[in-house]
C-alpha cells in the first residue's frame, strides 16, 4: 500500500503544473483507487478521521461524476490537501500505529 499511495503523492505533486486533458483523467482513477484502498486501510487501524478525509478525497476526485472546478488555485489546494491526506500514515510515528492497531484489534 505504500507504494500506491507514494505514486499517486507523485502524480498529485506532477498535477501541479499544466498537464494533457489525458492526464488529469488518469490521475483522479489512480486518485480515486487509492483513497479508497486507505480509507479501508486507515479505518482498520482505527484512524477514523483520517479514513473520513479519505472519503472527501474520494468523491472530489471521482471519475465517474467529475467535479468541474475553474479556478487553478482552488485545484492547487485540494491537490495539496490530498497529498496531506495520502501522506500522513506514511509520515507518522510508527509507535502511534502500532498503538492504534493494538487498541482495535484488541
Amino acid at each position: 500500500m505504500k507504494f500506491v499511495r507514494i505514486l499517486a503523492i507523485v502524480m498529485l505533486l506532477l498535477a501541479l503544473f499544466p498537464m494533457s486533458e489525458s492526464y488529469y483523467t488518469i490521475l483522479r482513477a489512480v486518485v480515486t483507487g487509492t483513497a479508497l484502498l486507505a480509507f479501508f486501510e486507515d479505518y482498520r487501524t482505527g484512524l477514523t478521521y483520517l479514513s473520513i478525509a479519505c472519503l472527501a478525497v474520494v468523491v472530489v476526485y471521482n471519475p465517474i461524476s467529475l467535479v468541474h472546478l475553474n479556478k487553478k488555485m482552488l485545484w492547487v489546494l485540494i491537490d495539496l490537501g490530498s497529498i496531506a491526506v495520502l501522506m500522513w500514515p506514511l509520515v507518522r510515528n510508527k509507535k502511534t500505529g502500532r498503538r492504534y492497531r493494538q487498541q482495535r484489534t484488541g
